[in-house]
């Protein structure tokens, strides 16, 4: 390879290296905005206190792409109908909608996929994934954390799982609420180390 041809290469690594980071802060920036403003909302249903930043009170992981997975879908073909204990010991109905696989540090994972069992038009286009892993009860939240999809996010036998999305249930802030607890069928043998840290005031 010659001298000119190497210059080349060398220059094309370093543009594809600076617009990969770019993307990344991008992602990143992204993020954090999208916390703040959630922040905002949470604040309507919980008391914080004084103050207005998200970083005063809710902790996160580092916005982290290699959390972004993207999971092949299966449609439960007969809809199966569940129920959930709550924080508060009460039930609440869920279909089984289908399940995620998908892979994180070459470890086999499954998820299922739950929509409200009663359909509303607030409702039936939600889907719900409770989910624990083995950073619950150290790094976050004990009782596990929830990620939330719309329907349309399903494309074809696949959906993207943003695990940066993932936040605590209203339990972890404040008593008084009653919150699904994560079924053993989503307990993951993995370490999720992204989304929302476990909250202490």
């Amino acid at each position: 390879m010659d001298r000119q041809m190497k210059k080349l290469l060398f220059v094309f690594f370093i543009l594809f290296v600076a617009g990969t980071e770019c993307l990344a802060q991008g992602y990143a920036d992204k993020v954090r905005q999208d916390r703040q403003e959630y922040f905002e909302k949470l604040k309507d249903k919980v008391d914080f206190g004084p103050g207005d930043q998200v970083s005063k009170y809710l902790k996160y992981y580092d916005p982290d792409t290699s959390f972004i997975i993207k999971a092949r879908f299966e449609i439960k073909g007969k809809a199966k109908k569940t129920e959930m204990i709550t924080s508060s010991g009460d039930r609440k109905s869920f279909v089984v909608f289908g399940e995620l696989h998908f892979t994180v540090n070459a470890k086999k994972c499954v998820l299922q996929v739950y929509r409200s069992a009663v359909l509303t038009p607030l409702t039936r286009n939600l889907l719900f994934v409770p989910f624990k892993d083995l950073t619950s009860g150290n790094d976050t939240y004990g009782a596990g954390r929830y990620l939330d999809f719309k329907m349309e996010e399903i494309k074809g036998d696949a959906l993207l799982i943003d695990f940066n999305k993932a936040y605590n249930p209203l339990c972890a802030y404040e008593t008084g609420f009653s919150c699904p607890v994560p079924p053993r069928e989503n307990h993951l043998k993995v370490r999720i180390e992204a989304g929302e840290k476990n909250f202490k005031e």
